[in-house]
């Protein structure tokens, strides 16, 4: 009977060592495979967010050069904005704004006006808007870059992209602001 015991005792011991240190080996590789799956996972949003955002920024900066030209008629500059908005519903607004005083002061604007109509605004609402947010634009006329979220303002997801524009002098005078 004794002999059954030891026996049984030396099964039990060895049966319970054995499961604890499979239990232990197989939840740390499956917590590390886990780990690695979420690291590749961030990794692929996150390049993706950064070329979402480099084509958003190219975009602006041909619209920036689009809104300098000088357009023969109304109507041809109303065509070109209204078939970039169009094409691209995410934009809602895009400005250039110098720094007087205290105060933006718009220079150019486009606004997406199929947008302004079905939320009931207006494009001095939107002017007004990016005077209330000054204080936080205001560090791109020092050459910073910013993306600021301005969802309170519109009462909805938004976002505003800030960049600063150089003037021949290499000078930060006037920054360009994307509502998207």
């Amino acid at each position: 009977a004794k002999l059954i015991i030891i026996i049984s005792l030396i099964i039990v011991g060895s049966m319970t060592t054995m499961i604890f240190l499979v239990t232990y080996f197989f939840s740390k590789d499956y917590t590390d495979k886990i780990y690695r799956t979420n690291l590749k996972i961030a990794l692929v949003i996150s390049q993706k967010v950064k070329a979402d955002f480099e084509s958003l920024v190219e975009k602006m900066k041909i619209m920036r050069i689009a809104m300098e030209q000088n357009f023969r008629t109304r109507q041809q500059k109303n065509m070109f904005t209204d078939l970039f908005f169009k094409n691209d519903r995410n934009f809602i607004y895009l400005g250039i704004y110098q720094k007087t005083g205290n105060r933006l002061k718009e220079k150019k604007s486009i606004v997406n006006s199929q947008f302004l109509r079905t939320q009931k605004m207006t494009k001095r609402g939107i002017v007004n808007i990016s005077n209330s947010n000054k204080a936080d634009f205001f560090p791109s006329f020092n050459g910073e870059a910013q993306v600021l979220n301005v969802s309170k303002n519109f009462k909805m997801p938004m976002m505003s992209v800030v960049i600063p524009i150089k003037d021949v002098y290499g000078k930060y005078t006037s920054i360009f602001i994307a509502y998207i």
